[in-house]
This record gives structure tokens, sequence and C-alpha cells, in this order.
């Protein structure tokens, strides 16, 4: 990746995306373009620097196994300040996922878990999500939101 002052003067929250599936990530560029910025990772280093400048609030991993990127997560649910973890919505797209688990979801540690084969119904599988972890924030943020304002 090439570092540019460019990067500094982002406009828009980011989407990055890490992707190595066959099927194409464009459909999911188009759904999150109008409202993020997309930003194309190579590796954890890609993650890091995007993280330290820019306010990242989606990350997509487009992944074969889950053991190879097994360093981009065990940094993103391990190292990065939970605080920061928390603002950011992760998804994980797999070959052989089972799509919207709970079980698998919570296991990684993340927001949302797609077979690669359930693409097609990607935007209706996010704004479900979406939704669900809305819903059972809600009171958390309240409550942080207030403590913020107080202190």
């Amino acid at each position: 990746m090439i570092e540019s002052y460019k990067d500094y003067l982002l406009e828009k929250p980011l989407c990055l995306i890490f992707w190595e599936l066959l099927k194409s990530p464009e459909p999911l560029k188009k759904i999150f373009s109008e409202i993020f910025e997309i930003k194309e990772i190579n590796n954890t280093k890609d993650l890091i620097y995007w993280l330290k400048i820019s306010e990242v609030r989606i990350i997509i991993l487009g992944i074969k196994e889950l053991e190879i990127q097994k360093e981009m997560l065990n940094f993103l649910n391990e190292k990065l300040p939970i605080e920061k973890r928390r603002k950011i919505f992760l998804i994980l797209i797999l070959p052989q996922a089972k799509t919207l688990d709970p079980k698998e979801t919570f296991r990684i540690s993340a927001n949302l878990v797609i077979a690669e084969d359930h693409l097609l119904d990607f935007e209706r599988l996010y704004q479900r999500s979406l939704q669900y972890w809305s819903d059972l924030y809600k009171e958390f943020n309240f409550v942080s939101e207030r403590l913020r304002e107080e202190f």
C-alpha cells in the first residue's frame, strides 16, 4: 500500500475490505459507497494504518479460511482497544460459513457471518444484523454517552 497525504483528507468514515474469495466484492462496494469511503486492504499492516488515521466503521473480510487470517482477527479482537472495536461492524464472508448463525458469530467475535453462496442476499442480511446489534447495544450506548457527557 502506498501512503499518501490524501489519506488524511477523507471526509467519510471508512469501509475496509479484505477479499480473497472467487466472487467479486463489487456488489458490496456499491452498497456501502454512498455512506462510506471504500478502501481495500491486503494485510494486517494496512488494517492498522487505516485504524490509526481514519474513522473505520465497517470491516469486511472475504476469506477462504479463518485460520489463514487469524493475525488480522486477533488484532481486531484482542489488540484493538475495546472502545474502538465496539464502533466497528465486522463482517466475515466465508465459503463454508453458516449464515446468521449466532454461535459462529459469537465464537469469532464478528457482527455478521455470511456464507459466500448467500452474497445475493447480502443487503437484507446486513440490514437484519445491523438492526439486531443496534437493539442489543441501544441501552449500553445510551449510558455510555451519558457518562461521557457528565465527565
